[in-house]
């Protein structure tokens, strides 16, 4: 499992990532061997291996045991190993007591755990940061009310203004698979689009009732947009929406798509456009105000993970049930795979699945957070929320 230490620049704060919460200091080292009798010098026994450390935050420090006392002075015995799990590393045991010769050497030090660290980038604006998309770590782009910000490097995110400068941008993104930085697209009370330098705004036409809730890039030359009456698509170059698939009703809240098929969230119901196919499914879960969601696999093996305003809801083989987090709504979800998947949400709320277990991760702040995403599964992340917030995790 991994740990991180969560450190915010920008901020007085200084955060540890924990172990597991019945994590236990390392153990004593072994008792020291009994030496040899006096008169002729017999062997002095060796000394006791130190104990395993436990698993915790921070490794624990076995203790060697003491060499025994003799004729020719035993070999101390080995520090213990120290715990595993820990933000750091634990310090090897203390090597024996000399008899005669000289005690042995303290044991190994543990391998710690994993060491990253949160930092506060700066957007330049208070407003509430909606969505962050990206295509490589020197080129994310977020949308706050009406303002987009790009980010290269460094800690400071640059404002790329697309003329519209009211209403708001609810979703940001583009094409994947690309580092260019020339094909953006904005959605939320407008849609516009940036390419090569210069923004342009398509509208909703005929067809999209706005304001547009999610964007997608489909394909080289296809963008998907969910609004208040469906899915819709536009192909580049064009000049009007077509509807995506015969839609069942409702305002599509959430919309991902895995292995050339669509999903998307409306209300309790998680709905399916498999690839080449006309008409949606929807399935109710249940499960009320599902969000964003992220699918990994193919076929029948795909296994999706969903936001909800209830916790965290995991779907597979027609299946969903709610999994971790009851009691906080959770609004964003990205994943570079089935054991690399985190999610963000109400109170400064950070959870990340391993492929076993949900773990909480400190944040260091309370602010709603809306949205997340990485580059790859040791890349950076990026997460955005409420009153200016942006943050990224270096792993």
């Amino acid at each position: 499992m991994r740990n991180w230490k969560w450190v915010v620049a920008c901020a007085p704060l200084l955060l540890v990532g924990c172990g597991s919460d019945d994590s236990s200091d390392g153990g004593e080292g072994g008792s020291a061997g009994v030496g040899g009798s006096a008169g002729t010098a017999g062997s002095g026994a060796v000394g006791g291996s130190g104990a395993v450390g436990g698993s915790g935050a921070v490794g624990g420090s076995g203790a060697g045991g003491s060499g025994a006392v003799g004729g020719s002075g035993a070999v101390g015995g080995s520090g213990g190993t120290s715990g595993s799990g820990g933000s750091s590393a634990g310090q090897g045991g203390a090597g024996g007591s000399a008899g005669q010769s000289s005690g042995g050497a303290g044991g190994a030090a543990g391998t710690g755990g994993m060491t990253a660290s949160w930092e506060t980038l700066n957007g330049q604006t208070q407003e509430d940061f909606r969505a962050v998309w990206g295509v490589g770590p020197k080129n994310v782009w977020a949308v706050a009310g009406s303002h987009v910000r790009h980010y290269v490097s460094g800690t400071t995110w640059t404002s790329v203004e697309s003329g519209s400068m009211t209403g708001t941008y609810l979703d940001v993104g583009g094409p994947t698979g690309t580092t260019g930085t020339q094909d953006v697209w904005v959605v939320g009370d407008h849609i516009d689009s940036y390419f090569n330098n210069q923004w342009s705004g398509v509208g909703f036409g005929s067809l999209v009732t706005g304001p547009a809730t999610s964007v997608l890039r489909v394909g080289p030359r296809e963008v998907v947009v969910g609004a208040q009456n469906g899915v819709f698509q536009f192909k580049v170059g064009g000049t009007e929406w077509t509807a995506r698939g015969v839609w069942p009703g409702g305002v599509v809240a959430g919309l991902w798509s895995e292995a050339g098929d669509l999903f998307a969230t409306t209300g309790s119901s998680l709905c399916t456009l498999p690839g080449g196919s006309s008409t949606w499914s929807c399935d109710d879960t249940g499960l009320s105000g599902l969000n964003r969601g992220f699918a990994t696999g193919s076929g029948a093996a795909i296994v999706q993970f969903i936001t909800s305003a209830d916790g965290i809801v995991r779907s597979s083989a027609g299946s969903a049930s709610r999994v971790h987090g009851s009691g906080t709504a959770f609004h964003g979800v990205w994943g570079s795979g089935p054991s690399d998947v985190f999610f963000v949400g109400d109170g400064g709320s950070i959870v990340h699945f391993d492929g076993a277990s949900y773990t909480a991760l400190d944040s260091g702040t309370t602010n709603d957070l809306n949205d997340v995403w990485g580059e790859g599964a040791t890349g950076s992340v990026f997460v955005v929320g409420a009153a200016g917030t942006l943050l990224r995790l270096q792993r």
